[in-house]
């Protein structure tokens, strides 16, 4: 069983900034043998209380709507810590894989000379859980990896760019530049004397300072840094006083110099090695509730999040064109929308017919087939084998206590553990893969964007929800549902049967509100109508007809 799995020859390593150059060589072989890699990460923060109500992520809210919400969710939080467990199974038919998983400690260094220093907000409930769970918040915050995503060195190399934006707007500066860099070229095109030159001898330029607007000289100052002084005169307050420099270092109150701007560059994107090698590495990537992961990594390590979820889709699918999201699985499954991840690590399969967690209350999900029809499945008649196992370092025994849960590391171990298991079970239990070898197309590239089993989307074809023009043909709706002087379930679906018939399901939110979730229709409106009288789908009431079943209240809502 892998519930409790332990030989040896792997490890789990916690890497911060002091260790980061001796694991990467590690990382990279550890991704570059591996046959399956599970991901996970540690935010400060995944929900905003304060938003105001429509803001929040909604029941109903359809995806396009989840993704902007989840953006600005976001941008409001760090990512802390990313954990990769890379599986890689041994060639000698044992039905063993090792395990090599890796604890990233992440935290932007602070420059503010170069615009650089972000603000780290937590939200209280997030950082009381992984207080609670053992996190060592000291070991992210003193010591993580510097890391810079694009959008973040485009903003450096912006900044130092010789002719910045406003200068458009501001042509005397413009104009100020253009002269201090013809004055450095004359300068420096002249050859010094061996003896060197005397201050009393420098070059000087004068600078109108009338035709220089409020924070001009600041903004020379910061892009001439270590080239130029520039300073004022009691006796000339006409003009600003250039002289150029000559080997002295710069000033500590003014910008870097590109020396040390390539520098921080260059430290800040070295953790982009291991996105490279993740990329490159064309290889499955698995994950639970997989959503946010995804959203954070994009953010944090690689660019601005696109503006669309299609975008986004496209974007992670170029990424990893084989991704997993267990819990997604879970509910293709068994019909169960809300399995944890520690629940998933402690399933057996076969041992519960209603799949790891909880007894699903809903319906299962109809299952899926494999892509070849023609593929042989495995014998129902067959034993199913044994459960792989995995086999990870004994001197790492701490990661087996219920208290490793929240180590990102571990619960990148705990989801490749889980994946294996329902690998198995589709292979091998319910015989819905044709084995456990790898994963059937269909059953790839779907992820869960919130608890609600309908708000799942495609990476690899786009979403589900914008691709459908509102009121344009066959598509997915959602139906609040308010019902005067309350009703229990069978009334609900009753009066609901009556109208859809097939292809729909009930869901109790609140004391009389359920939500209806409506698979493939073409007529919403007509349902609407028809859940409000209780019949079949009917034309709207004409002018000064009575409109019956006012108890009941239907609004499409998605």
């Amino acid at each position: 069983m892998m519930a409790h799995l332990a030989t040896t020859n792997t490890s789990m390593i916690t890497i911060t900034h002091d260790t980061f150059m001796a694991a990467l060589p590690v990382v990279r072989d550890a991704i570059a043998k591996a046959d399956l890699i599970a991901l996970d990460c540690e935010f400060s923060g995944i929900d905003d209380p304060h938003a105001a109500p429509l803001d929040r992520p909604l029941f109903y809210d359809s995806p396009e709507q989840l993704y902007q919400k989840s953006k600005a969710i976001v941008a409001k939080y760090r990512l802390l810590q990313l954990g990769l467990c890379c599986l890689t199974k041994r060639a000698d038919n044992s039905n063993t894989y090792d395990a090599r998983a890796f604890a990233f400690h992440l935290c932007p260094r602070a420059h503010a000379d170069l615009g650089l220093d972000s603000t780290v907000t937590f939200q209280t409930s997030a950082l009381q859980f992984m207080a609670k769970n053992g996190y060592d918040f000291g070991l992210t915050l003193g010591h993580g990896i510097a890391h810079l995503s694009r959008a973040d060195v485009r903003h450096v190399e912006e900044a130092a760019a010789p002719y910045p934006f406003q200068t458009v707007f501001r042509p005397a500066l413009g104009e100020a530049i253009s002269q201090i860099q013809r004055f450095l070229a004359d300068f420096h095109a002249t050859p010094l004397p061996p003896q060197g030159i005397k201050p009393a001898d420098l070059p000087v330029l004068l600078l109108d300072r009338a035709s220089l607007g409020a924070g001009d000289r600041i903004e020379l100052e910061r892009l001439f840094a270590g080239q130029v002084d520039i300073t004022g005169s009691s006796s000339d307050i006409r003009h600003f006083r250039l002289t150029p420099r000559t080997g002295r270092a710069a000033s500590h109150s003014v910008a870097p110099d590109a020396a040390h701007r390539t520098r921080i560059v260059k430290e800040g994107t070295l953790f982009g090695k291991v996105m490279d090698a993740l990329v490159a590495a064309q290889k499955p990537v698995i994950g639970h509730s997989i959503w946010f992961d995804l959203l954070f990594i994009w953010h944090e390590l690689v660019d601005d999040l696109p503006p669309t979820l299609a975008d986004f889709c496209a974007a992670v699918h170029g990424m990893f064109p084989i991704l997993v999201d267990t819990k997604y699985l879970a509910y293709r499954m068994f019909g169960n929308a809300h399995v944890a991840l520690k629940s998933l690590y402690a399933w057996t399969p076969g041992a519960n017919a209603d799949g790891p967690g909880s007894p699903s209350l809903a319906t299962a999900f109809p299952r899926g087939t494999h892509d070849d029809e023609d593929a042989t499945m495995a014998d129902a008649t067959t034993p199913p084998p044994p459960l792989p196992t995995v086999a990870i370092d004994t001197h790492h025994d701490q990661y087996f206590t219920a208290t490793a849960f929240h180590d990102a590391a571990y619960d990148a171990y705990a989801t490749a553990c889980g994946y294996l298991k329902l690998a198995h079970h589709a292979a091998h239990v319910t015989r819905m893969w044709p084995s456990d070898a790898g994963i059937p197309s269909e059953w790839a590239n779907g992820v869960q964007l919130h608890d609600n089993v309908f708000r799942n989307v495609r990476l690899d074809s786009g979403n589900e929800g914008p691709a459908r023009p509102p009121g344009l043909g066959v598509r997915d709706a959602v139906l609040r549902v308010r019902v005067k002087g309350g009703a229990s379930a069978a009334e609900v679906v009753a009066q609901v049967a009556k109208a859809v018939k097939e292809g729909f399901e009930v869901r109790f939110v609140a004391r009389d509100v359920w939500f209806v979730e409506l698979r493939e229709v073409d007529d919403v409106e007509g349902l609407v109508r028809g859940i409000e009288r209780g019949v079949a789908p009917v034309e709207k009431p004409g002018e000064g007809q009575e409109k019956t079943g006012d108890a009941w209240t239907v609004v499409r809502v998605w």
